[in-house]
């Protein structure tokens, strides 16, 4: 048995539950009653019915919302009975809304019912013949069962009523060309690409249809545009599919129905008693005014342009920097303030604030902002604070006591005014930008300045954050600094719903920058592109989803005669501004608006706005969401406390615990404001605390958005905003009058997609991000005589793409040969039975599949020579035969514990004295020597060591890589009874994921008098058993090999083997009597291998690829007749050989999202340089057509819940 071996790299043993831990507190304090408002009726009442009650029309309609709301989220979460289940209590309750139709027949489509989905869809016809979705389900039924003809007719219709849904134009082209009509196709697939450029499914179709019409060169042509498309474009490309939300935007259930309930819910409204009483001096947050600033000059001489003249002249008409955040761990919103220089910190008790002395923070100093973030993953919020120098990061215990950082990296020489916190590289920690706003060095070759617009600014700075208490300065390689300009803030955000994070710069005297997240550790400047060519004058930004059309929006306040900026999203397409809000646009006095903040006052859902805007009248006003646009509805005014100063940083936070949001205003005379809330806890709530798990346990930049009946917020958690500015960090939703929000869905920083359901109103819930682990190992099950049984899992080494360190990837080990140790393999009908399973987030690729059969002596047993190396030399490619296998006569930890019981059987236990790092796969550098008993002169030795390891990934291999952390691979070092060791081999090895056996040699190391060894690794080894064997020098006499071709090989959708775990410690296992038929798995784009006979892919390595997506299984068999006799006294062992490649989707991975470009095994690396391809062939394209489109399933997969297995 020969085959060619390949350079290792990670997989991964994933665990996980499907289930997540909600934490919930109240936070009602004297919380009024809801009022009873009667629910507007979602569904049309049906003509010649009965009519009902008003109050059971009102309850039968808001039961159909919320059976509507759980149907939507059941179809996100795969679960297509289930959803089925909730349309069809939907239909019945309102039997004439088309809506509720369409949606049953979307959940039967998924769930591959297509004639109860006609059927679903034809009623909805005969309610609402204009409804786009009635046509197109009815399009996408009739094309999957092959009625093209229908299937046109059908889409065209939908052209009627939507002319540039470019999606129908895709379908209608793909369908003209099956009929041949391929001068129709060609036009249409033309007209999909004028709608939508990124459409890789129209560029592969046209380039096709041009060549079947002989034109070759415009064919290849649209194909490279193609694969320009899938290379350059990661994710941002648009694709058609089979599966739900990748079939376009009328296959998704209806969820417009919230727009019909906007008006009316606005209307509620404006009849609630919602009001702003300013009680500042109740809440202890009465200042007294610092003395007046002088204003800047028109011209400045250089040579007074100092540190003392910025502190004192140009800093102070910027005002100060305002934060809650929850510093000492009671749940209650404390304020952070600088005042006087230095930082104020404010404990909240109950809704009254009293300042704190002793907590660590400095009592004076030249600081001007403030921003609070978990920078060390230990859920407490530390301080950052900025100024004219030098800049400070305070750690915070968790009981409201700082300490200074010693890192001096973050202290920067530059004049900063604010900062923000944001995981910019994904890697589950929070790095930091700082705005500068000011040199501290006069320019040269200059007399006077004219101010303020000569005033010198400075770069900004980029600090990643390293995992180990240190950052390092990296705004140059990252392209972020944005130049010498004046800074005021950043909002970090996904602007371009690509999942990974950007951000926009407001600056003073120049236009907003915008970056654009490039996903290799840099960023690209993208105002233009985004349409963000702003004023110059542009001081507050903040970032919501105001008009719920999934896409985040922009607000800026301006300074001057320069109106506000109230800019619609997404930033792909470009903002466009908005134009129903003249009074918005112009709020506030001109050179003193500032502070702004998306907010929904009265519980309602809709996203208002307050902004600072220093009228006569009013400090702040109050701007509320309408069908037309923002109309200013309340002017919030300062009556019991007046101040000298001009509003500047503005606040929110739920100050009293009474359910509703409050506000906060800082100005610029050391001030504050409290505008309590009173009247919009009338409503319901619900406050989400997000804590990440493998993202930052802050949960800065996940996405998360609550449904409760006709109202939907999405929202996005970040630190600072508006101006100068930090909201408290629980993200607080309105829920209007429903008891409970049906669900809310969560998009994580690190791409894990979560949906809760049915979460009560009036209470903070703290939702922990999913376990959901990211590298790639087929798992192994095998026909036992009885049933089918989880073996292990193999191909440990296949995976390519993941990262080692910043730009450094490893190479696939892609050949594996995996012992059948649970149990032997036994013939049914003749033949011997293999299932491998892809059923974990990644794409498996299969080259070559064989059963090894090795015939011996029953006094001797065999092993593959297989572990998992670093780096070459490889394990050489060969068989071990062993006898007189025994324990080790003694085990000993690096704390000198005793272990040896815990090595001695296969029972699950294993010596764990080691404690775990922060970083995934890591731990502290620990030992484990091994006494191995007597050995005789002259006879070889070798180790078998039955184990498992839990990996690190790409983002912890980032993570600890920035902290300076390696990871040190197993060596192991060999030494007498006196403890006198020397390296034995520098490079031991470690078993390839899940439990299974490894074999050292020890030949060539050990002796009678050097007879114990010592393991030495930080990685996260569990041994469960460890042996010491003779090696047995073998000849055709003593071992009969015999390597089987597979007989069959079947590509099929089998689901997702259960995970259980028999004694309730690690590792989880598998049972196939199981199956779980849906996961909330992201997918890979790209072609996979079409089901069915796949024989010819797996005869040989020969880079001709069997791909499969997760819930895809390879079924083989192999002929039991092929084998020889056995002989008397001698036994059968058997081994599984695969030969493949995987790939995760870790965001930190080489290409994370799709499957190209396809690794081959003589590329020099991956990702490879320009100058290698994929060898392509004839038998690769006919086998892998199977397209799925970004965030794709399975497509033809049986879909429900769970079942038990037919083996």
């Amino acid at each position: 048995m020969s085959h060619t071996k390949k350079r290792p790299g990670p997989c991964e043993p994933r665990r996980f539950s499907q289930y997540t831990s909600v934490k919930t507190e109240s936070r009602r304090r004297d919380m009024k009653q809801p009022l009873q408002v009667v629910v507007l009726a979602l569904f049309t009442v049906g003509v010649g019915l009965p009519i009902a009650p008003p109050e059971t029309w009102a309850r039968q309609s808001a039961e159909a919302t919320a059976q509507a709301n759980r149907g939507v989220a059941l179809l996100e979460q795969f679960r297509f009975m289930e959803a089925i289940e909730a349309f069809e209590a939907v239909v019945a309750l309102e039997p004439n809304g088309a809506e509720g139709h369409i949606n049953l027949g979307i959940a039967y489509f998924n769930e591959r019912d297509f004639e109860k989905a006609l059927a679903s869809f034809e009623q909805a016809r005969e309610l609402d013949a204009s409804s786009p979705y009635v046509h197109y389900n009815l399009g996408l039924v009739h094309k999957l069962q092959g009625e093209t003809e229908q299937a046109v007719a059908a889409f065209t219709r939908v052209l009627k009523i939507d002319p540039v849904d470019s999606m129908t134009h895709y379908y209608l082209g793909t369908l003209y060309a099956n009929l041949g009509r391929l001068e129709e196709a060609e036009a249409t697939l033309r007209r999909t690409i004028e709608l939508q450029p990124n459409n890789e499914s129209a560029h592969f179709s046209l380039g096709n249809i041009l060549i079947r019409q002989g034109r070759r060169d415009e064919g290849r042509a649209e194909l490279l545009v193609f694969q320009d498309l899938k290379r350059n474009f990661a994710g941002e490309g648009t694709s058609a599919g089979l599966q739900y939300t990748e079939l376009g935007k009328y296959a998704e259930a209806v969820e417009g129905v919230k727009d019909l309930l906007q008006p009316m819910t606005r209307e509620r409204t404006t009849e609630t008693s919602l009001r702003f009483v300013e009680a500042t001096q109740g809440a202890g947050l009465s200042l007294p005014a610092l003395e007046a600033y002088e204003a800047l000059p028109e011209r400045l001489d250089v040579s007074e342009y100092t540190l003392e003249w910025i502190r004192d002249r140009a800093l102070p008409r910027l005002g100060t920097g305002l934060a809650f955040r929850d510093l000492d761990g009671d749940d209650d919103p404390d304020i952070l303030f600088v005042r006087s220089g230095a930082p104020v910190f404010l404990r909240n008790t109950n809704g009254r604030f009293e300042a704190v002395a002793a907590s660590g923070l400095p009592h004076e100093g030249h600081f001007v902002g403030v921003v609070v973030g978990d920078v060390d993953n230990d859920l407490d919020g530390d301080v950052y604070l900025t100024g004219a120098g030098p800049n400070a990061l305070y750690l915070n215990d968790g009981s409201g006591h700082f300490t200074l950082s010693e890192d001096e990296t973050v202290r920067g020489d530059d004049v900063s005014v604010s900062a923000t916190f944001a995981d910019i590289d994904h890697d589950g920690d929070l790095d930091l930008y700082v705005a500068n706003y000011l040199s501290r060095q006069a320019p040269e070759n200059v007399d006077v300045l004219i101010l303020p617009d000569g005033l010198p600014g400075a770069p900004n700075r980029m600090y990643q954050n390293n995992g180990d208490g240190s950052f390092t300065e990296i705004s140059s390689e990252t392209g972020t600094d944005g130049g010498a300009r004046r800074s005021l803030g950043a909002v970090f955000s996904d602007l371009d719903n690509d999942r990974d994070i950007d951000f926009v710069v407001v600056n003073d005297g120049s236009p907003v920058l915008a970056f654009s997240n490039d996903r290799v550790g840099t960023f690209t400047e993208s105002s233009r592109v985004w349409g963000l060519e702003t004023s110059s004058r542009m001081r507050g930004l903040d970032s919501a989803d105001f008009d719920r059309d999934g896409s985040f929006d922009l607000f800026l306040t301006s300074e001057g005669a320069a109106l506000n900026s109230l800019l619609r999203g997404p930033a792909r397409s470009g903002f466009r501004p908005d134009v129903l809000s003249p009074g918005l646009l112009a709020a506030g006095a001109p050179g003193a608006r500032y502070g702004a903040s998306f907010i929904d006052a009265d519980n309602d859902g809709d996203l208002d706005l307050l902004v600072v805007v220093n009228e006569a009248e009013a400090l702040v006003a109050y701007y509320e969401s309408t069908p037309n646009g923002y109309v200013r509805a309340l002017s919030l005014q300062v009556v019991q406390t007046p101040v000298e100063g001009e509003g500047r940083a503005l606040a929110l936070a739920d100050v009293d615990g009474d359910g509703d949001v409050d506000v906060v205003v800082a100005t610029d005379l050391g001030e504050l404001v409290y505008f309590r809330n009173d009247g919009g806890n009338e409503k319901g709530f619900l406050r989400i605390r997000a804590r990440g798990l493998r993202s930052n346990r802050d949960g800065l930049g996940a996405k998360v958005e609550v449904k409760a009946g006709a109202v939907s917020t999405k929202r996005e958690v970040r630190s600072s905003s508006g101006y100068f500015s930090q909201n408290e960090l629980p993200l607080h939703f309105g829920l209007g009058d429903s008891p409970r929000a049906d669900y809310v869905r969560f998009l994580w920083p690190g791409g894990v997609k979560q949906i809760e359901m049915e979460l009560e109103s009036g209470q903070t819930a703290s939702i922990e991000e999913l376990n959901r682990k990211g590298t790639s190992c087929p798992i192994l099950y095998a026909w036992d005589g009885e049933k089918i049984r989880f073996v292990t899992d193999f191909l440990g080494g296949s995976a390519f793409g993941n990262l080692h360190a910043r730009n450094k990837y490893n190479y696939p080990d892609t050949a594996e040969t995996v012992k059948m140790e649970p149990f032997p393999l036994v013939a049914r009908d003749g033949r011997f039975e293999m299932r491998w399973v892809n059923q974990l987030e990644e794409v498996l690729i299969y080259d070559r599949a064989s059963l090894v059969v090795v015939d011996h002596p029953k006094e001797l047993d065999v092993f593959p020579n297989e572990r998992l190396m670093p780096g070459p030399p490889y394990p050489e490619d060969r068989l071990y035969a062993v006898a007189e296998m025994r324990a080790v006569a003694r085990a000993v930890d690096h704390r000198g514990k005793d272990v040896t019981a815990l090595i001695a059987e296969k029972d699950r236990l294993y010596p764990d004295g080691f404690e775990l790092l922060e970083f995934k796969g890591y731990a502290e550098e620990h030992a484990l020597t091994l006494d191995l008993g007597a050995l005789e002169p002259g006879e070889s030795y070798v180790l078998l060591l039955y184990g498992w390891v839990d990996y690190a990934d790409s983002s912890s291999n980032l993570a600890a890589s920035q902290a300076g952390v390696t990871l040190v691979t197993p060596y192991l070092e060999v030494g007498d009874a006196a403890g006198n060791f020397e390296m034995g081999l520098a490079q031991m090895g470690f078993p390839a994921g899940l439990p299974k056996t490894m074999l050292v040699d020890l030949s060539a190391i050990v002796t009678p008098e050097k007879n114990h060894v010592r393991i030495v690794t930080s990685m996260r080894l569990h041994w469960d058993q460890i042996l010491v064997a003779k090696h047995v020098a073998t000849d055709g006499d003593t071992l009969r090999v015999t390597e089987l071709d597979a007989a069959t090989a079947d590509l099929r959708f089998t689901g997702y083997p259960a995970p259980f775990n028999p004694d309730g410690r690690s590792p989880s296992l598998y049972t196939y009597d199981q199956i779980l038929e849906t996961e909330l798995f992201g997918a890979h784009e790209g072609y996979y291998t079409r089901y069915g006979d796949v024989r010819p892919l797996v005869a040989a390595i020969d880079d001709q690829y069997v791909i499969t997506h997760h819930g895809d299984e390879l079924r083989l068999t192999f002929e039991a007749s092929e084998l020889p006799e056995l002989p008397d006294g001698w036994t059968r062992s058997f081994l599984a050989f695969a030969d493949g490649f995987g790939k995760d989707m870790d965001l930190n991975s080489a290409r994370p999202n799709r499957i190209e470009p396809l690794p081959f095994h003589d590329m020099t690396s991956y990702p490879y340089p320009e100058d290698e391809s994929f060898p392509d062939s004839e038998l690769h394209r006919r086998y892998n057509t199977r397209y799925v489109g970004p965030d794709g399933a399975n497509p033809f997969a049986p879909r429900r819940k769970t079942r038990t297995s037919v083996q």
